[in-house]
Order: C-alpha cells, then structure tokens, then sequence
C-alpha cells in the first residue's frame, strides 16, 4: 500500500535538528535552530503541529527532564529522533475542531491525573487511550485530554514494555478486558493454569 502522505520541508528541517542533539532537545530550542537557519515567520506559526506531525513517519521519543533555568527547577519535555517509522501512522489529523472538543470536555483537568490547568499551571494535550500503533483510531471514544506530563508518562511506560506492535493489535482488539489481561498474560508467560476447587 502506498503512503498517503509524506514529509514536508519543513518536517525535514525539524528532523535534521534532532539528529544534531542525539540527547534530546526542547520545542523552544527546535524553535531557535530553525530561527539561526532563517525560518520564515509563517512557517514558525505552524511549527508545534508539524512537530506533532513527525511521529506519523518517524520514531521521535518524548522524554521529561528537569532543568534549572534563572535557579529553578523546571521539567521540560526533551525530543529525541530514534529512526523512521517502517508503517506510517497516518489516518488523517484530528481536525482542530475535535481537538477543541476533547479539550473542553476535559473542564481544564487531566482526565488521568486528575491537575488542573488553574490549580498546577499544566498543559493539555489530546492523546490516544489506545495508541494509533497498536489499533487505536482517531475516533472520539478513543480520544481524552490528558497533561504534558502523564501524556509523556504513558509513551515512556508503554515504549518500556518491549511488545511486539502485531500482538497488542491483537490483545487490545478483545472487548473484554479480561480477556485483554488474559492474552497478554500469556504472551508474555505469565498466565497459569489454576486448579479448580472441587466441592
């Protein structure tokens, strides 16, 4: 099947970026690069949803970091480039509209943790409860706000279960989640055979 969408300029620029800070590098220092290149101001408007936009046709990791900026402690979320994607991840964008949406219906609190936008000062961001990787669509049941950091927790954590893609297709494809826990427990080796009382 062909692609149905590629790269812009744009998204190559932000890519050669990453590659130059293997360790990591911030929205706002991306945004200075591609400033020192000479970035059209028009281009700079769009730049966090073309940012957004890579994971469709690359592996970009998204790692929480604790900085000190003027003697403070603040976290950051660092972008990192490990690679091109072999399947794109494209079923077309989230329009701005369904964005708003889920934003709204959120009440300014992250629908995992449950921080305010108000009360802890974090950042919304729509997420996918079940990765587009492993299934998940674009539908709105499948759509929730959740904040910077838990968004950025939930990647970490499901990066770190070293599964293949195909079999948590198959496993999250269940309705029940009983059965999800059941097939992935024995996926993975840990589902036992228990014996059943007699009476």
């Amino acid at each position: 099947m062909a692609d149905r969408s590629k790269p812009g300029k744009i998204h190559l620029r932000i890519v050669e970026v990453m590659k130059r800070f293997p360790g990591g590098i911030s929205g706002g220092q991306i945004r200075q690069e591609l400033e020192k290149q000479g970035l059209d101001p028009g281009e700079q408007t769009h730049l966090d949803r073309r940012k957004r936009d890579l994971k469709k046709w690359f592996v970009i990791n998204k790692n929480v970091a604790n900085i000190v900026v003027n003697g403070q402690n603040r976290k950051v979320a660092l972008y990192e480039y490990a690679g091109i994607r072999r399947n794109v991840v494209d079923e077309g964008q989230i329009s701005l509209k369904e964005r708003a949406e889920v934003i709204h219906g959120a009440h300014g609190r992250c629908q995992m943790c449950g921080k305010s936008v108000v009360h802890h000062g974090i950042t919304l961001v729509v997420d996918h409860k079940k990765p587009r990787d492993w299934g998940g669509t674009n539908d709105r049941d499948n759509l929730w706000a959740i904040c910077e950091d838990c968004n950025a927790g939930r990647k970490a954590y499901f990066s770190s279960l070293h599964v293949e893609v195909e079999l948590m297709k198959r496993v999250t494809a269940h309705k029940s989640v009983h059965v999800r826990i059941g097939e992935l427990l024995k996926a993975v080796g840990l589902a036992r055979e228990h014996p059943h009382n007699s009476f």
